[in-house]
């Protein structure tokens, strides 16, 4: 991610009906300059991993792991013009193929199920509910609990090549 990105995914998280779909946003991101600093601080952290999520050659969106509660989670945001194409489960399979993340956590409004189906064809389960505020919505918010076990390196045998 750098910073010549930063711009095109505000633009993509600056549309007021997806950020009432995903429900939680971070207030201070709202804003152009909010977003870029948060990002480029997120950037900063060893704890953080994050990427730009690109199909056909153009940057649609992004994705990050990040520590929340003591716990390893991961989300992703995606422009509107690339909703429904599978990009978002493709997208997040390949960042758990390429990250070594171990068990993941992710968050998701009850009435998001578009995005509930994309952490569900990657290997997350349902493991529990909440209610947060919801600062696009104004209320709170139900949301699914989901996680994901890590997957252990399957060992090679001893005839194996290596």
């Amino acid at each position: 991610m750098a910073d010549d990105d930063l711009p095109l995914l505000f633009a993509h998280y600056d549309d007021e009906d997806a950020q009432w779909l995903v429900a939680f946003v971070r207030e201070s991101c709202r804003e152009r300059d909010g977003f870029i600093a948060h990002w480029r601080s997120l950037r900063e952290s060893p704890e953080v991993t994050p990427r730009v999520i690109v199909a056909d050659d153009a940057v649609v969106g992004q994705i990050a792991s990040f520590p929340r509660d003591g716990r390893r989670e991961v989300g992703y945001w995606l422009g509107r013009p690339y909703w429904g194409r599978g990009i978002a489960s493709a997208a997040l399979a390949a960042f758990l193929r390429s990250e070594d993340t171990g068990t993941l956590h992710a968050r998701v409004a009850k009435d998001h199920t578009a995005s509930l189906r994309v952490l569900e064809k990657n290997g997350f389960t349902i493991c529990g509910e909440d209610r947060a505020f919801g600062n696009a919505r104004g209320t709170d918010v139900a949301e699914w609990l989901l996680v994901r076990p890590g997957v252990a390196p399957t060992p090679r045998s001893a005839d194996a090549p290596a």
